[in-house]
This record gives structure tokens, C-alpha cells and sequence, in this order.
């Protein structure tokens, strides 16, 4: 067996819409780091994700035209990834095609993030982790069993169906996902349409391995050249992982136990 460890890059949300947070937070518990085991199939399932990651990135960093984006990759692939399952013939293809999962069946991608879900959710009990995985359908259509059992079983996701007329159908997501997320997003939805919606959202709050309880005042310089006197973290040298190429630097600093950085 091949062991593949995972980096997440500033988990976020497709969407995110925060409040103050009601539900109370699990107990972070200190915990011996493990890395998730992946079968030789399902190490090249997690490079082609990655590969949709980076394609991903580049398309919405094209059309986006902020200074700054944050996107989570791994938000939209669990929602494909639900769906193919309910997919057939060229659509299954197409779907496939999207997440350079073209070689693989249904049975091997949702191996995969059977093990990536329950892997995230146990790797690092000092980094406070919350996946929310649904499914809701208009209520004129049906469900086959085993639809819903493979999503609730592979993906931990809620498959229901729901009457998307009904004033209360968009409180009822929210609701969920808002109990999800330990109430940190209490509102992912304004309204409802089409027939179909696939929900995925992340809470992800993680401590710093080595905390930093101090600031510096430094000298910044902007893009323009301009500079500016900032707070930034303390100024203590520290070895972190660190990658540089011409216009980029990289640094590596880790969460809780190290799985998560």
C-alpha cells in the first residue's frame, strides 16, 4: 500500500456566508498523526484530482477578476463525484472527463473518497473539521435505494428529496448546513430552482503547530512600490518547507499534529 499525504491549502467554501456560531465546537484532543493509506488505483485517483484542482484554479482565476480568490477544488469534486453515481452512459463519460476520472469506474472513485472523507475527519484531533455532503431533489422525481445508499455510506451526504415550491425547502438546507459547520455558516442558500442541488460545505479550524502570540511592526512594500509600516507575525526565526520560482514563494506551516498544513 502507498501512503499519500494530503495538503489542504486554506479550506474554504464554494460559498460562504458566516455568522456567529451557536452550536458548540467538539473538544480538541491531542492525537498521534497518521497518514491515509491509498491503494496503488487510488493514488492515481488523487493525482487526477489534484490535476482538477489546478484546472479548476485556472478557469475561475480567468474569468475572476479579483485581486484575490479562494476556491475549494475539493468542494466541487465531491459534488460531481456524488452525482456520477446517478449518471449513465455519455453523461457518466462527460462527468468522468471533468474530474480525469475517465479510467476508473463509479465503485473505484467512491472507494476513494470513502477513505479520503473518513481519513480528513480523523487525521488530526486538534484541527476542528466539519464536511456536509448533500443531496437534495425536487419531490416529483425518485430516488433509486442504492443511489442513496452508496452517497450516505461513501460520502457521509444527506439524499433527500424536498418539495423546492415549499417557502421552508431553502430554510431546510440551511438549517443543515448550518448544523454542519457548528453554525459558523447559517445562511448558504437564497433561493431554490431547477430540479436538483448539490451542497458541500467545509469548517475547517485548525491551530497553528507552533502559535504565534506576538507581532512586529515591519516595513511592507506594495506592488507599486509604495511602502507602508504593518503589523506581521512575530519575528522569530523558525524552519518551515519552503519552494521559490520566479514569481512565487511558497511556505509551508502546519496545523495541530502536522496532517493538515
Amino acid at each position: 500500500m502507498k501512503r499519500y499525504f494530503l495538503f489542504l491549502l486554506l479550506p474554504c467554501l464554494l460559498f460562504i456566508s458566516c455568522g456567529q456560531a451557536d452550536d458548540k465546537l467538539p473538544v480538541r484532543t491531542k492525537t498521534e498523526r497518521f497518514d491515509i493509506e491509498l491503494s496503488a488505483t487510488e493514488t492515481r485517483i488523487a493525482r487526477s484530482s489534484d490535476n482538477f484542482a489546478l484546472n479548476l484554479f485556472r478557469q475561475v482565476a480567468a474569468d475572476e477578476k479579483a485581486a484575490n480568490l479562494m476556491i475549494s477544488p475539493l468542494s466541487a469534486s465531491y459534488a460531481l463525484a456524488m452525482t456520477t453515481n446517478g449518471a449513465d452512459g455519455t453523461t457518466l463519460n462527460e462527468m468522468k472527463g471533468v474530474l480525469g476520472f475517465e479510467d476508473y469506474s463509479p465503485a473505484e472513485m467512491n472507494a476513494y473518497y470513502k477513505k479520503l472523507t473518513e481519513g480528513l475527519l480523523t487525521v488530526d484531533g486538534e484541527t476542528l473539521l466539519g464536511i456536509a455532503n448533500s443531496i437534495w431533489v425536487n419531490e416529483p422525481y425518485t430516488l433509486l435505494p442504492e443511489f442513496i445508499q452508496t452517497n450516505e455510506t461513501d460520502y457521509q451526504a444527506e439524499v433527500s428529496n424536498l418539495d423546492f415550491s415549499s417557502p421552508s425547502a431553502v430554510h431546510t438546507i440551511n438549517d443543515w448546513v448550518s448544523g454542519k459547520t457548528y453554525g459558523y455558516i447559517p445562511k448558504l442558500l437564497e433561493e431554490m430552482s431547477g430540479s436538483c442541488c448539490l451542497v458541500n460545505a467545509f469548517y475547517f479550524d485548525g491551530i497553528w503547530s507552533e502559535p504565534y502570540t506576538e507581532t512586529v511592526t515591519e516595513t511592507f512594500t506594495n506592488a507599486d512600490g509604495t511602502t507602508r509600516q504593518v503589523q506581521m507575525l512575530d519575528g522569530r526565526e523558525r524552519n518551515y518547507r519552503y519552494y521559490e520560482e520566479e514569481g512565487l514563494q511558497v511556505a509551508e506551516l502546519e496545523y495541530g499534529n502536522g496532517a493538515y498544513s
